[in-house]
């Protein structure tokens, strides 16, 4: 399955008022709670299939003087030990990224631990003795950093992956969108933060039937204000406009016009969440006809 990251409450009903039946799975972040995290988690929670809840690590590395104080191990904690029954899952505080973190990242699995939670383990070097580790302590579910996903290929992920599957362990890819690597590895679920990046920065995500290539993603920009090197690939000179329109049409009752500007920011939200629901579901065949059994 895939969790989307950054969904707003207000993009969640409009998209179920379009599609009712469906339930997007989210991930919450630690880092970015705030009134709409307590909307999603108890007002529309009814709305949503799996719910998720991420350390915020990630933010606290990459802005350590926005997150310092924000996000620490005893907070994570606490709030996990108040509301983690709410979440199907959550991440360890995997606050060191780099290949030499595994003694700090487990010392704070093993504190969660001892405070009575679960948290899923997050493996920064698939090469060490990490998942060897989390292998012989019976670990059910383990999440693979996206340091370790971005310049792996799919046939290394694909060992790395089996090796862990054929314990009965799940695995969650962290970040990552890469159609191949979701689609030709068994794992069992991956999030996604790009939908939400991609409609706020002018772009529509179109899974293109006439795209020779095997991922056939296609990023549509709909506004007039960017770079022209962000503007690259703009619905106006799109060769497969028609299709376009048609699909949004056909899916969402949308118009291409109604994408466009700052005015389509929530609508071009709305498409890529479905984009994602479509793609999990292409996935999901993908992986029934490969005989992987994990994803659902």
């Amino acid at each position: 399955m895939i969790y989307l990251v950054g969904v707003s409450s207000k993009a969640l009903q409009t998209y179920h008022m379009r599609h009712p039946s469906e339930r997007p799975n989210l991930l919450l972040s630690y880092a970015r709670r705030s009134r709409d995290t307590g909307r999603l988690m108890f007002n529309y929670r009814h709305l949503i299939g799996s719910l998720i809840l991420d350390s915020g690590t990630y933010s606290l590395n990459n802005a350590p003087h926005q997150f310092a104080s924000k996000i620490t191990l005893s907070g994570y904690q606490s709030y996990l030990q108040e509301l983690g029954c709410h979440f199907d899952f959550y991440f360890n505080f995997d606050q060191d990224f780099s290949r030499n973190g595994f003694s700090v990242n487990l010392a704070n699995q093993l504190q969660l631990q001892g405070a009575g939670l679960h948290p899923v383990p997050v493996v920064h070097d698939c090469y060490s003795n990490e998942i060897q580790y989390y292998i012989r302590h019976g670990y059910d579910l383990i999440s693979i950093g996206s340091g370790e996903l971005r310049d792996a290929d799919v046939y290394e992920l694909y060992r790395i992956v089996q090796k862990m599957n054929s314990k009965g362990i799940r695995v969650h890819f962290l970040g990552c969108t890469d159609y191949q690597k979701l689609a030709y590895v068994p794992i069992y679920s991956a999030d996604s933060a790009t939908w939400n990046q991609a409609a706020s920065r002018g772009h529509l995500l179109y899974w293109n039937p006439l795209k020779p290539a095997i991922d056939k993603k296609d990023k549509i920009c709909f506004v007039y204000d960017l770079p022209k090197k962000y503007m690259i690939n703009h619905i106006d000179k799109h060769p497969h406009q028609r299709e376009v329109e048609a699909y949004l049409n056909q899916e969402l009752g949308y118009s291409i016009s109604e994408l466009k500007g700052s005015a389509g920011s929530l609508k071009r939200s709305v498409a890529n969440i479905h984009y994602y629901i479509k793609l999990e579901k292409r996935i999901a065949a993908k992986h029934q006809q490969l005989g992987f059994r994990f994803w659902i």
